[in-house]
C-alpha cells in the first residue's frame, strides 16, 4: 500500500472514531458536570511531563523579551516560523470537532428536535378522553425529555462552551507563542522556555484552514493551536513536504539514545560550567484515587439512570427506548468496572530515559520525544529523596509538575554534589553523605 493511501485509510478511520466519541459525548453530557470529563474512561494520568509544557499564561506577551538565540538565527527555506500570541478567538477556531459540532447542530435543529417536539405534542394532544393512554402519555414525556437533553448537550458541546472549559483547566494554553517548524520538529518558546518537539509530534499535528494543531498528550484539548496569523508566511508546499520528511523519520528505525540526544542539541550549546546527566528513570506514580471516585460517581450515576430508563421503557412496551438505554448502561457498567479496579492500586511505576545539563541559570531536559529548557528559576522546591534505595534529586516546578534527577545519571559524585541546591542539601539520605 502506497504512503498516500494508507494516509487516507488513516484518515477516514479516525474520523469515523471522532463521530463515534463526539455523538457519544453530546448525550452523556447532560448528565455530568463536564462533556470533556466523559469522553474519556478515568485512569491514572502520567507523571507530569515538563517537556509538554504548554505555553506558560504568566509570560507577558508585551513584555519586551526576546526569543533564545536558537529561534534568531537565519531561518531556511523550508521552515514555517511564527510569533505572535494565541488567544481565545484562535483556541475556538481551532478547537477539535468544530466542523463536526456544525453538523451535529444542524441535524438537531433542523430535523431531530423539530420532528421529536411534533410528534410528542401530537400524541399529548390527541391523547385526552382514551382509555388506559398512561403508556402513551409517558412515551410522549420521555420524547420531550429527550428533546431538552438533545438541545442542551448541543450548547454544552459548542466550540464555545469546549474552549471555555478547557481554558478553565488549562489557562496556559494561551499566551506568547514563537517558534518554526524545521524538518527536525518543532522548537517553540513560549516566553519563558523553550519548548522542543520531535517529528512524532509534528505528524500529528493538524493542519485546517484557521491554523494549525499540535497535540501535547495530556488530553483531547490539550493542544498549540496555532493559527494563522501567528505564521510569516504560511507555504502550503512547505508544511506538505516538512510532512512527508516527519512522516518518513516516523518509519525509521532509530536509537533512543540518538533521538535524545537530538533534542538536547535542538536547545541550544550548553554553557561551559554546565553538568551534564543522563540515564534512567524510575520513580511510582501515585494513582489520584480521589479524581477516580470522582468519575465513579458520574458512571455510577450515568449506570443507574439509564438502568431505570430501560426498566421503565420496557414495562411501558416501548421496547426501541429500552433497547438504546440498555445499550447506554451497559457500556456505562463497563466503564464503571474499569475504573474501578484502579482503586486498588496505590501506585504504578514509570519509566523513561533522559539527557540533558544543568548550568547556572538554565536547565536543558530531554526525553525521546521532547525537550524543554528553561531558567533554574522556575524550580520553586528542592529536596532529595530515596526512591527505589537510590538518591534522586526532586526539583518541583512553578507550574507543580516535578523534574527528577537520580544520582547515577551522573557521571560522579562530584558532578551529584554540585546540582544540588544548598536548600535540598540537608534534605539527602544519609547513604550519600
Amino acid at each position: 500500500m502506497s504512503i498516500a493511501a494508507k494516509g487516507t485509510l488513516h484518515e477516514t478511520s479516525h474520523r469515523w472514531s471522532l463521530a463515534f466519541r463526539f455523538f457519544s459525548t453530546a448525550f452523556s453530557s447532560v448528565f455530568s458536570k463536564s462533556a470533556d470529563d466523559q469522553s474519556r474512561v478515568a485512569e491514572p494520568q502520567s507523571p507530569a511531563n515538563p517537556y509538554a509544557v504548554a505555553p506558560t499564561a504568566d509570560a507577558n506577551p508585551h513584555e519586551p523579551i526576546h526569543p533564545p538565540h536558537v529561534l534568531l538565527e537565519p531561518n531556511s527555506p523550508d521552515e514555517l516560523v511564527f510569533d505572535g500570541v494565541i488567544t481565545e478567538a484562535d483556541v475556538r477556531r481551532l478547537i477539535p470537532e468544530r466542523r463536526l459540532w456544525f453538523l451535529l447542530a444542524g441535524l438537531m435543529w433542523g430535523i431531530i428536535i423539530p420532528a421529536f417536539t411534533g410528534v410528542s405534542l401530537l400524541m399529548l394532544f390527541g391523547l385526552p378522553g382514551r382509555p388506559n393512554a398512561t403508556p402513551e402519555y409517558f412515551g410522549a414525556g420521555l420524547m420531550l425529555c429527550v428533546v431538552i437533553a438533545f438541545a442542551v448537550a448541543t450548547q454544552a458541546i459548542s466550540p464555545k462552551r469546549r474552549t471555555k472549559r478547557v481554558l478553565k483547566e488549562r489557562p496556559d494554553l494561551l499566551g506568547r507563542a514563537a517558534g518554526k517548524f524545521t524538518r527536525g520538529g518543532l522548537l517553540f518558546w513560549d516566553g519563558k522556555s523553550l519548548h522542543r518537539f520531535n517529528h512524532h509530534y509534528c505528524w500529528q499535528a493538524k493542519r485546517i484552514a484557521t491554523g494549525v494543531r499540535v497535540p501535547l498528550h495530556e488530553g483531547v484539548y490539550t493542544q498549540l493551536y496555532l493559527a494563522n496569523h501567528l505564521f510569516h508566511a504560511f507555504d502550503l508546499e512547505t508544511w506538505n513536504s516538512l510532512r512527508e520528511e516527519w512522516h518518513q523519520r516516523c518509519l525509521a528505525t532509530e536509537d533512543e539514545a540518538s533521538q535524545i540526544a537530538d533534542n538536547v542539541v535542538a536547545l541550544g550549546t550548553p554553557p561551559k560550567d554546565a553538568t551534564r546527566f543522563s540515564g534512567t528513570v524510575n520513580v511510582p506514580y501515585p494513582v489520584d484515587h480521589g479524581g477516580i471516585r470522582r468519575s465513579l460517581g458520574w458512571l455510577g450515576f450515568l449506570l443507574v439512570f439509564f438502568s431505570v430508563i430501560a426498566c421503565v421503557s420496557f414495562q411501558s412496551d416501548s421496547m426501541i427506548w429500552a433497547g438504546l438505554a440498555a445499550i447506554a448502561a451497559l457500556y456505562y457498567l463497563h466503564s464503571f468496572a474499569k475504573t474501578w479496579k484502579w482503586l486498588s492500586i496505590p501506585s504504578h511505576p514509570w519509566t523513561w530515559q533522559q539527557q540533558g545539563w544543568i548550568g547556572a541559570e538554565e536547565i536543558a531536559w530531554a526525553t525521546q520525544g521532547n525537550a524543554i529548557l528553561m531558567s533554574r528559576k522556575e524550580c520553586v522546591r528542592a529536596s532529595v529523596h530515596a526512591i527505589n534505595e537510590l538518591p534522586v534529586l526532586c526539583w518541583e516546578l512553578e507550574s507543580g509538575r516535578v523534574l527528577y534527577f537520580p544520582r547515577d545519571n551522573f557521571e560522579d559524585e562530584s558532578d551529584w554534589q554540585r546540582v544540588i541546591p544548598p536548600e535540598a542539601a540537608e534534605s539527602q539520605p544519609s547513604s550519600t553523605s
